[in-house]
C-alpha cells in the first residue's frame, strides 16, 4: 500500500471514508488481490496520517461490505470474493409456488444450478413466489440481489425500481428489452427455426404449433420462429393450427378435446412443434389414444431435455437449452455486481442445440 494524503479541504468526507475508498480503489484495481495480507491497523494508520482507531473504522467498514476478511491471529487480508460478505442473499424470484418451482424440471434446473454457483461465494439463495412476493422483496432486511426467473412482462416495472435501489437484478429464462434490466435466455427464436426447418427438411408441409403461456416471452419468440422459418419456404401455419393454452404444465381437458378433433380430421396436420417438454409428453399420449403411430404418422418436436423426454417411447426430438450455462452465467453477473458495486445492464443469449430422436420422420404420404 501507497502513503494516501487525505483531503483537508471544509466539507470533506470524514477521514475514516476516504481511507475506506482509498483501500478499496486499490482492491478493485488489482494492486491488493483476493487473499493478500493487508498492513497492520498501525501501519495503515501511518501511512494515512491518522489514528489507529480511524483506521480500524475504515477497515472494519471493508470487513463488513465483504471486500476484507479478518483472521484471529494472523491479520487481514482480501477476500477470495471480494466485495460478497458472508451470509449476503440472492433472491430467486419464480412466476409459481417455490416448492413447486424446486421440483419442477426447468425451474428446477435452473434453481439449483443457481444455488451451487451463489453458495461458492458465500451468498446464500432465498426462493419465494413473484405472487405476492413482491411486497416481501422490497422490505427490510433487504437482499443483495435478485435473480428472477421468466417473469410476466407486467412486473418488470417492479424490479426495474429494485434495481434503481443499487442491487443487481437479473432476469433469468426470458429476454425482455426492458430499460436497465440484465437478462440471461437461450435463443428461442432460433429454437422454432431449428424445429420448423427439421420438419420442412423430412417433407412435412402441414405442421402445428402446440403451447402454454401465451404472454410468455420465451412462447412467443419459439412460436415466431417457427413461422418465420415456414414463410421463407413458402408454407403457411393457419391459425386454426396454433393453439396456445394458458398454462405449460401438460395438456387441459378442452385442449385434448381440440387436439383429438385436429387430429382425426382429414388434412390433419402430420407433424406437431410441442414447444415444452411436459406439453410434448402429453401429447404422445393423445396420440397413442387416437391409433395413430409416431412418428410413422404424426412426428413430434419437444422442447428442453428432461429425463422423461429422453425415456420416452420412442425417445424425443428436442431442442435443448443450455439450462445450466444459463444459470451460472446469471449468477455471475449478479455477483459481478455485488463486487463492483454497479448496475450495469448486461443481456445474453445462448444457443439451443437441436437433438435428434425418434419421434420424427417422414409425412405419411411420402
Amino acid at each position: 500500500m501507497q502513503t494516501e494524503r487525505l483531503s483537508q479541504k471544509g466539507g470533506a468526507r470524514p477521514a475514516h471514508a476516504q481511507i475506506r475508498e482509498a483501500i478499496l480503489e486499490q482492491v478493485r484495481s488489482g494492486a491488493l488481490r483476493p487473499g493478500e495480507r493487508l498492513p497492520s491497523e498501525p501501519e495503515i494508520a501511518e501511512r494515512f496520517g491518522v489514528s489507529r482507531m480511524t483506521a480500524n473504522k475504515a477497515i472494519l467498514a471493508l470487513v463488513q461490505d465483504g471486500w476484507l476478511v479478518r483472521e484471529k491471529g494472523r491479520g487481514t487480508f482480501v477476500a477470495e470474493s471480494p466485495g460478497i460478505a458472508e451470509g449476503q442473499v440472492c433472491r430467486v424470484v419464480v412466476p409459481v409456488d417455490s416448492l413447486g418451482a424446486i421440483g419442477d424440471v426447468y425451474f428446477g434446473t435452473l434453481y439449483w444450478q443457481l444455488q451451487q454457483r451463489l453458495q461458492q461465494h458465500s451468498v446464500r439463495v432465498d426462493i419465494r413466489p413473484l405472487q405476492g412476493g413482491l411486497a416481501d422483496a422490497a422490505t427490510e432486511p433487504s437482499p443483495a440481489g435478485y435473480i428472477v426467473i421468466d417473469p410476466p412482462e407486467s412486473a418488470l416495472p417492479v424490479f426495474a425500481d429494485l434495481r434503481c435501489t443499487g442491487r443487481p437484478v437479473v432476469l433469468l429464462g426470458c429476454s425482455w428489452n426492458y430499460p436497465g434490466l440484465s437478462f440471461v435466455d437461450s435463443d428461442n427464436l432460433l429454437g422454432g427455426l431449428m424445429a420448423a426447418n427439421h420438419l420442412i427438411e423430412l417433407g412435412h408441409k402441414e405442421t402445428m404449433f402446440l403451447g402454454g403461456c401465451p404472454s410468455d416471452s420465451n412462447t412467443r419468440e419459439r412460436l415466431r420462429g417457427f413461422r418465420i422459418a415456414l414463410k421463407s419456404r413458402g408454407l403457411d401455419l393457419p391459425e386454426e393450427r396454433i393453439v396456445v393454452m394458458d398454462a405449460a404444465w401438460g395438456i387441459d381437458e378442452p385442449t385434448e378435446a381440440l387436439l383429438e378433433s385436429i387430429l382425426s380430421a382429414v388434412g390433419r396436420p402430420t407433424a406437431v412443434f410441442a414447444a415444452g417438454p411436459k406439453i410434448a409428453f402429453a401429447l404422445l399420449g393423445i396420440t397413442q389414444r387416437l391409433g395413430l403411430r409416431c412418428p410413422d404418422d404424426l412426428s413430434i418436436v419437444a422442447y428442453d431435455d428432461p429425463d422423461f423426454i429422453r425415456l420416452s417411447y420412442p425417445p424425443m426430438t428436442t431442442i435443448r437449452q443450455p439450462l445450466e450455462a444459463m444459470a451460472a452465467l446469471a449468477a455471475d453477473i449478479l455477483l459481478e455486481g455485488l463486487v463492483s458495486g454497479r448496475v450495469e445492464s448486461r443481456r445474453h443469449i445462448l444457443d439451443p442445440e437441436f437433438v435428434p430422436r425418434g419421434t420424427t420422420s417422414v409425412p405419411p404420404s411420402s
